[in-house]
């Protein structure tokens, strides 16, 4: 059996040599695995940062835009009301041979010009909802507005051949569809239905991989159906009382200090 020799001062420096290049690698490995985790944490505030300054940003550009296209629509309604004694007896179902007459050479370019901005503004407004800029119930008010100029006559007639080129996919896909609806014999509720289904599935987003018909398109008119009755807010309890009006209070007046 060997003997255990006393350590000799070169066995003692190898020893702390060595500890200290234990010491030395554990503090380098704990260093890089603290500076990983901090930089971690870091990293996921600034994604947090930069999701919720996204977010505020979205928000201020759809109200942007929703202000941007209200204000360009009220510029049509008014060309609208200024040429509205010409235009109106070409307006809705009418026979060919009145807007074919050349006395009304006038209120063809007219109301051509009305189609042509408001699809202009429509097809913004698509394109606008294809990005998220601006909801969804905002884009089915405005297809309310489509529904109008799909029951001219005069304005299925043009779409083809005339005005269809000028627009982008979407707004292609909506009037080609609306057309074909519009000229069936559907009576007028269910023919604006088949159209608002028709553009919910045309404006169809991306869950989970597959396209699902927007439900506030789709559902449109049954939520216009929907009234309010005043009796079905708390607040008009404080007004009805077994469907009488309550005598309002008077004031008291105010006690003078002299008194």
């Amino acid at each position: 059996m060997l003997e255990p020799r006393a350590l000799t001062p070169s066995d003692i420096i190898a020893i702390l040599a060595m500890v200290a290049s234990m010491a030395s690698a554990f503090y380098t490995w704990y260093s890089a695995r603290n500076a990983k985790q901090q930089f971690a944490e870091v990293e996921k505030r600034e994604r947090e940062h930069f999701r919720e300054s996204e977010k505020r940003e979205t928000e201020v550009h759809v109200a942007a835009n929703y202000l941007a296209l209200e204000t360009a629509s009220s510029n049509i309604f008014q060309y609208t009301a200024q040429n509205e004694a010409k235009i109106a007896h070409l307006r809705g179902a009418v026979a060919k041979a009145l807007w074919e007459d050349e006395r009304e050479t006038e209120a063809r370019g007219i109301l051509l010009n009305l189609y042509y901005q408001s699809l202009n503004l429509f097809e913004v407004c698509a394109r606008f909802r294809r990005d998220d800029l601006v909801e969804a119930e905002v884009f089915a008010s405005w297809v309310a507005w489509m529904v109008e100029i799909l029951e001219d006559d005069f304005f299925r007639a043009q779409w083809p051949d005339l005005i269809r080129s000028n627009y982008t996919r979407d707004v292609r896909d909506i009037f080609d569809v609306g057309v074909e609806v519009f000229q069936t014999t559907l009576a007028e509720d269910r023919r604006n239905r088949a159209f608002y289904a028709a553009v919910a599935d045309i404006m169809a987003k991306k869950v989970a991989g597959k396209k699902q018909p927007c439900a506030v398109i789709a559902g449109w008119l049954d939520q216009i159906d929907e009234e309010v009755a005043w009796k079905s807010l708390p607040s008009s309890s404080d007004y009805l009382s077994n469907g009488r009006k309550r005598q309002s209070r008077r004031a008291k007046p105010p006690i003078s200090p002299a008194a």
